[in-house]
């Protein structure tokens, strides 16, 4: 739920991007600005990790578990790409 009303709040908005890190709030990218997620709160690492591997496949996790970073895009609702 914390990761679709980030999401939600980079559409409201009319962002670009969301950026994730583990010890701080969902950043939302809003004509070149970031700023935090409306209502976020500080994701610590393990809340990261949950959120992610519930939209990575098997292949972005080995990556993500070697590298600690990971671009990718998901459509979580089928009408805006992230």
């Amino acid at each position: 739920p914390a990761l679709l009303a980030a999401l939600d709040d980079v559409v409201a908005r009319g962002g670009s991007d969301l950026h994730v890190a583990a010890d701080a709030p969902p950043m939302v990218r809003v004509d070149g600005e970031l700023t935090p997620a409306t209502g976020s709160t500080i994701w610590s690492r393990d809340d990261v990790t949950a959120m992610l591997e519930t939209i990575m496949n098997e292949h972005q996790r080995e990556v993500f578990a070697r590298e600690w970073e990971l671009d990718f895009a998901i459509s979580p609702r089928g009408d805006f790409r992230f």
